[in-house]
């Protein structure tokens, strides 16, 4: 069975606090799967594991405010974050029609370019 959302963030989460380390999470599925759903529940999640956090250190009056403000502000980044998503491993492999191709990753790898070698390297 594959971990619940939720536990995954919880770790990330708690690795972060523990080891003083930045944490990814990658979020894979099909077309439909639930991707963009899966990331708002995990970015309210980490909003309010923040904002609990800050409660237990005194903030609390501060902390709704910011609480709010913070996910209202993650979650408006929204569609940016899901045009990151629209370089799906089918788009690059092959071109549908009326789509656009990822040139830039032939001229990275082409070697064509110098400023770009140093970018693959």
């Amino acid at each position: 069975m594959p971990p619940h959302l939720f536990a995954v963030s919880d770790e990330a989460y708690r690795n972060m606090l523990i080891n003083h380390e930045n944490q990814s999470m990658l979020i894979t599925g099909e077309s439909g799967a639930g991707k963009t759903e899966n990331t708002k529940k995990v970015i309210a999640y980490f909003a309010a594991v923040g904002a609990s956090q800050q409660e237990q250190f005194g903030k609390k009056e501060e902390t709704t405010t910011k609480k709010v403000t913070l996910e209202d502000q993650i979650v408006q980044t929204n569609p940016v974050l899901e045009a990151f998503d629209l370089l799906e491993k089918s788009r690059v492999i092959r071109q549908a029609p009326g789509e656009r191709c990822y040139h830039i990753f032939y001229q990275v790898f082409s070697g064509h370019l110098p400023n770009l070698l140093k970018v693959r390297a």
